[in-house]
């Protein structure tokens, strides 16, 4: 085998909304290791809540690369009031973001809209500074 995945001890409940934590540690024939910070989203969501697809979930940028928070908005595909509902301009998104490029490592960019039934929904973009 030319690489080997490990995932990392992680307390994760399908059942419970929240953002849990989970580590992924690769390692190849040769002995190098590398590891990627995610963040996994439980949401109980239903037709009735919005929608947001990214083109992209995980992301690349160079170490020092100047990035705002307003940048990643370009990544949003879709949106919708709700599942079949109409669509909804990513102006109407809202994003958080503390990507620091300079340090490396992994951020989470948090995509959310709440629709007019107050109803959210969440998404995530995770960014590795290189």
């Amino acid at each position: 085998m030319p690489w080997t995945a490990i995932f990392l001890p992680v307390s994760l409940s399908n059942t419970v909304e929240g953002a849990y934590p989970l580590s992924i540690r690769v390692t190849n024939n040769s002995g190098d290791t590398s590891e990627i910070k995610l963040t996994t989203l439980i949401q109980n969501v239903s037709a009735r809540h919005p929608i947001i697809r990214l083109s992209d979930y995980l992301i690349y940028l160079p170490y020092g690369e100047a990035v705002e928070t307003e940048d990643f908005r370009s990544y949003i595909e879709t949106v919708r009031s709700y599942s079949v509902g109409e669509d909804v301009s990513p102006e109407e998104v809202d994003i958080v973001s503390e990507v620091n490029t300079n340090r490396r490592g992994s951020y989470d960019v948090y995509y959310n809209y709440t629709n007019e039934n107050d109803l959210s929904y969440t998404v995530i973009l995770t960014v590795v500074v290189e």
